[in-house]
């Protein structure tokens, strides 16, 4: 990101390849960015996939998250909503809020596991308590509609004020 030195994204690609060869999880990740993204390399999604699943596998819930998203939108891997919601649930399950909220939208859509909207309510609430504003607006969405909770247009509204303060554009909508 070019903090206290020149923004290099070749140099930023090299260092996270040595530490990713060295066996970092956190470096493979970044290296996975760097591919899908194409900084400092050619963008070649195939590679950013075997980066994410390599730091998937040693334990980097922003890798697992990547990597559901390959496997839910069929990148790369044939299309699997259980592969998906098996990797947002490994993320969710080490406190990411990312993957909660991810696993939040696979119990409400019932998309790789049985639908169940008060599963989704529960992980958009705990995603949403450790400030993920997309779970702020998807809590305020489950609270105005009585979805896995009694309706509660005062919370809802709560939630959707939180979400907007982030900078939610669908909750400033709401709001």
């Amino acid at each position: 990101n070019g903090r206290g030195v020149a923004k290099d994204e070749a140099k930023a690609f090299e260092w996270f390849k040595s530490a990713a060869e060295l066996g970092n999880a956190d470096a493979m990740f970044g290296l996975g960015l760097c591919f899908e993204n194409g900084r400092g390399v050619a963008k070649d999604e195939a590679k950013a996939f075997e980066w994410y699943e390599r730091g998937a596998k040693l334990g980097n819930a922003g890798a697992m998250i990547n990597l559901g998203l390959f496997f839910a939108n069929g990148r790369c891997v044939a299309k699997d909503e259980v592969k998906a919601f098996e990797w947002f649930k490994r993320g969710a399950e080490l406190g990411n809020s990312r993957a909660m909220f991810n696993l939040g939208l696979r119990f409400e859509n019932g998309r790789g596991v049985e639908k169940d909207e008060t599963k989704a309510f529960e992980w958009f609430k705990r995603a949403a308590e450790l400030g993920n504003a997309d779970a702020m607006f998807s809590l305020g969405v489950c609270l105005r509609d009585g979805r896995g909770e009694a309706k509660d247009r005062a919370k809802a509204f709560e939630w959707f004020k939180r979400a907007a303060e982030l900078g939610s554009t669908f909750a400033i909508l709401g709001v």
